[in-house]
């Protein structure tokens, strides 16, 4: 039951390597190298998060001489469902509650499917309404 809640770790990155690129002021850029060095990522791993995040409108890239990465909007305007739905498809953990092995469904509903559908609908508001500006913030005030 533990793992129902849980986002992938590529996930855990993308928010990672977009809360640091919410830190840039405007017309900044980041390389792929600074954001893996400075969000804690794997390099073998952030070219393709940056690659998935930019073909899914959150990021730009820059190419030539000052290459990098910035947002394609402000990080206020970008969820934390955006980025993890970006990364991960669609925020939809159809597992069952009370059988993680089972898939939850209308049709053959457990004890407890309507409470964990509300659930469900509470975690995917949540992280809807936290914008990635939130997040960069709360990132920054916990590393002091």
């Amino acid at each position: 039951m533990s793992g129902l809640l849980k986002i992938s770790r590529g996930s855990q990155y993308a928010l990672a390597a977009i809360a640091r690129l919410a830190t840039l002021k405007e017309g900044e850029v980041c390389t792929s190298a600074q954001i893996a060095a400075e969000a804690d990522i794997p390099k073998k791993f952030t070219a393709n998060i940056l690659s998935l995040l930019a073909n899914h409108n959150l990021l730009l890239v820059k190419r030539g001489k000052d290459q990098g990465y910035s947002l394609a909007r402000p990080a206020s305007l970008i969820s934390v469902l955006d980025v993890i739905e970006a990364y991960g498809g669609e925020f939809d953990k159809p597992y069952c509650f009370l059988d993680s092995h089972r898939l939850c469904n209308a049709e053959d509903p457990c004890a407890l499917h309507e409470t964990w559908q509300a659930m469900k609908e509470s975690v995917r508001q949540a992280l809807a309404n936290k914008s990635v500006a939130d997040l960069a913030a709360e990132m920054r005030g916990r590393k002091r």
